[in-house]
């Protein structure tokens, strides 16, 4: 029910099917081994995977300029004077306005806020065809290959109803030999490759030029990326759709493993190379996008800055009159990108039986992580001057005035000394007692970072131009050339990484009691530990000084020939810490289960990549708090369940109810916390999404009616200053999940088994809340804006003979 109308339920199916064949190779009359032993596999599935959206959109009477039920006022922009009525005159609204509103339906349910409701199911199909042969050389040799084959294909409905196709195919192969050298010796070699191909395509490719035919310039013209630009609102939902991008990555390597046992000591000795392609044809950005927020119709006093509670987003996209501009605009027509990288690793084990009570195990790693390049050299990047006043466009090979040396290939220094010492150690402390103290440290790096360092390095000038603009009184946007001006900045680039930038890593430490007592029950209290080191933090350096307002913003920019960008530096830590505490009970006489409770707590000064920047440039220390994946508490129940078995075994009943087996978890955890934030600029630096905001000194939590936190904690910042509200401040929602199955081996003769399995997601049908508005001044401000998935059942059968 949604305020009070009955709805649908999403539709739910998942239909999976295959077969299983293998055994020793033999072809009659031509070759039979029983050392040959060969296994295939195929899976289908046939999925359509329900949806349920909702989210804001206006009602007739917005569309053709009738605010009068809005509380802002809204103000002319042409003659600083209010609407009459708050009524748009019909002369005054914009014909692409009103055909952009064409693809944004109208509301389906009563109200102004999450007024649309859209429900289905996303088709989605699979096959997977699996390959393995063994072959025996000698008591000593042996050769594996195993090889998978994949294909795919989905659609996946926006959430105004736009169908987006994608498809795929995908392959592995590995061959490995193993031999053994002797009775304490043994070797392991294998070669791997993977190909990777997906194919993304929007629901208006190769259609109409939508922005073309309604006079909107600079966007793309090929025809994959028709369609209508990127519509963004304070108070509604986003028009929006994929993009269209092709695809192409594979991945070759050799693995090397060597055992070696002496005496008490269990030693591997190996390492890897892999060298990675990923080719891609991307058009992302391609229609560009507008941001309305209600700059255009509010008052402007006599200090120069915004008056409260004056403007409304969709009036100035009915006056023409977008905040900001973005799109990427392919130089030469060239979309397609062809990024390298290289990886290696080697490491030393050793699994120490010290004594009888006490074991030891230490080891060695060491990791390398190339950067990200591109085969074409079509990379680029910033130089920031030491007193950031200036910046200089950099590419492979190229040479820049506050850099020593040309710049590396892939624009950011190797790191080739990695090393992560890893030590545990389990020690019985009491003879005759079943008591198991553990402890372990350990280093452990990551470079998946810099898959998106290279995309986005690519998506810049000379190669790529993006624009980024804010509407002023010298340069006033519009949707008609919004992006056929270039602005007055020669550097347009958005985005650039230190060139000194450090792969982040993390020390992680633990120590855990462990008793076993009445033979089948475990108890162990646990801690854990983490410390994250050189996590990204992203920097806006080019921002105008505070005070001015967000019209003139372009004019007051530190770098003046620059735009502003995004600037990655590792200089962010974290901490966790969590405590653990858990029961088990073994299978015994049918049952089973196990409770744990974690009692954790998270706390970072790291955006993450991707997400907001930090707001005051050079105080990093303020930007310190909670983590957005921090939950305090989580409590889960595991249980198992075997049916009950009587002494009466000639009876249907036994029959009936024997062999069954239930399988249930039930879990309890905090929500993860949320940032109160802002539209637009308020502080006028040129900051624009994800401002913070200002907090009043109202209790956060404490929300009523349908809101998930206290809304008069929050309000706009004055303008001209940045918000007080820091990180993470607004708890998240607590989350019950419960997940359950059942399942029973028939047997049938003495070679034949049929498996019955029903496995249920959600059977309480229990709604979770995932996600909630946090834009202070939103409409949806503190309301539900995301739901977990319903009730879903899946039944499988599976023969075997």
């Amino acid at each position: 029910m949604s305020n009070g109308q009955l709805v649908p339920k999403a539709g739910y199916a998942n239909n999976q099917f295959g077969f299983s064949v293998g055994g020793p190779l033999s072809i009659p009359k031509l070759f039979k081994s029983e050392k040959t032993l060969w296994f295939v596999n195929y899976t289908g599935q046939r999925t359509r995977n329900g949806y349920d959206r909702i989210t804001t959109v206006p009602g007739s009477a917005q569309r053709t300029g009738d605010f009068s039920s809005v509380s802002q006022i809204v103000y002319d922009p042409l003659g600083n004077s209010p609407f009459p009525g708050n009524r748009v005159p019909a002369s005054r609204v914009n014909p692409i306005a009103t055909s952009l509103l064409g693809y944004v339906p109208l509301p389906n349910v009563d109200g102004t806020r999450n007024n649309f409701h859209l429900i289905g199911a996303n088709p989605s199909n699979n096959n997977n065809l699996q390959i393995n042969v063994n072959q025996t050389i000698t008591n000593k040799d042996r050769l594996a290959f195993n090889m998978s084959r994949q294909s795919r294909d989905a659609i996946n409905v926006q959430t105004f109803g736009f169908e987006d196709e994608t498809n795929g195919t995908g392959l592995n192969a590995n061959l490995s030999y193993s031999r053994t050298i002797s009775r304490t010796l043994i070797n392991n070699l294998s070669v791997q490759f993977s190909r990777n191909v997906t194919n993304q395509y929007s629901f208006f490719s190769n259609g109409p030029n939508i922005s073309g035919n309604l006079g909107i310039t600079g966007t793309s013209t090929n025809p994959l990326a028709y369609g209508p630009p990127t519509v963004s609102f304070l108070n509604f939902g986003t028009l929006t759709d994929g993009l269209p991008s092709l695809n192409r990555s594979q991945t070759a390597g050799i693995t090397e493993g060597l055992t070696f046992i002496h005496g008490k000591h269990n030693m591997t000795y190996g390492g890897s190379f892999q060298r990675r392609q990923n080719n891609v044809q991307t058009n992302q950005g391609a229609r560009g996008s507008f941001n309305f927020t209600g700059v255009a119709t509010q008052l402007v006093g006599a200090n120069g800055l915004p008056v409260s509670n004056t403007g409304y987003d969709l009036a100035d996209l009915l006056l023409n009159r977008p905040f900001a501009t973005s799109i990427n605009q392919y130089l030469n027509g060239n979309n397609s990108f062809y990024y390298r990288q290289t990886a290696a690793n080697a490491y030393v084990t050793d699994d120490w039986r010290w004594r009888t009570n006490l074991s030891i195990t230490a080891g060695l790693r060491w990791e390398y992580f190339g950067p990200m390049t591109e085969k074409n050299n079509r990379l680029a990047n910033l130089d920031l001057s030491p007193d950031g006043t200036a910046v200089a466009v950099v590419t492979p090979g190229s040479t820049s005035p506050w850099s020593p040396g040309a710049w590396p290939k892939g624009l950011i220094e190797n790191r080739p000394l990695l090393f992560s010492p890893r030590l545990g150690l389990a020690w019985r402390p009491i003879k005759g007692k079943q008591i198991v103290v553990r402890a372990g440290y350990g280093i452990y790096y990551t470079g998946g970072v810099y898959n998106s360092f290279g995309n986005r390095l690519a998506l810049q000038q000379p190669f790529v131009r993006t624009l980024n603009q804010t509407t002023s009184p010298g340069n006033i946007l519009t949707l008609e050339r919004g992006f056929g001006t270039l602005p007055a900045q020669t550097i347009q680039n958005t985005f650039a990484v230190s060139r000194d930038y450090d792969p982040a890593y993390a020390q992680s430490w633990n120590l855990s009691v462990q008793e076993t007592f009445f033979r089948n029950y475990v108890l162990q209290l646990g801690y854990q530990g983490t410390k994250g080191t050189h996590l990204d933090v992203l920097q806006s350096p080019n921002r105008a000084p505070l005070g001015g307002s967000s019209l003139t913003t372009q004019q007051r920019l530190k770098i003046a020939n620059a735009s502003t960008f995004q600037y990655d530096i590792s200089a962010g830590n974290s901490i966790y810490n969590a405590a653990q505490v858990s029961l088990m009970r073994r299978m015994t006489r049918g049952r089973s289960f196990n409770v744990s409770y974690v009692f954790s707590k998270a706390i970072d000064n790291s955006s993450t990549l991707g997400g907001g920047v930090v707001q005051i440039v050079d105080n990093l220390r303020a930007e310190r708090a909670l983590s957005s994946s921090n939950q305090p508490h989580r409590f889960s129940v595991n249980y198992s369940i075997q049916s009950p078995v009587g002494a009466d075994r000639t009876s249907w009943k036994w029959h009936a109810i024997r062999g069954w087996t239930l399988n249930s978890r039930l879990g309890v955890n905090s929500g993860t916390p949320r940032t109160a934030t802002v539209a637009g600029d308020p502080s006028g630096t040129g900051i624009s999404g994800g401002a913070r905001a200002q907090a009043t000194g109202s209790p956060v939590a404490g929300g009523i009616n349908d809101y998930y936190f206290n809304l008069a904690a929050f309000t706009i910042p004055t303008a001209g200053t940045y918000g007080s509200a820091g990180r993470n401040t607004i708890p998240g929602i607590t989350n019950f999940s419960m997940n359950a199955g059942i399942f029973r081996a028939f047997r049938i003769k003495d070679r034949h088994t049929l498996t019955l399995t029903i496995n249920a997601t959600n059977p309480l049908n229990k709604v979770n809340v995932t996600g909630f508005g946090t834009t202070i001044g939103s409409i949806n401000a503190g309301l539900p804006t995301q739901a977990g998935a319903m009730r879903s059942l899946t039944a499988s059968t599976r023969f075997n003979w």
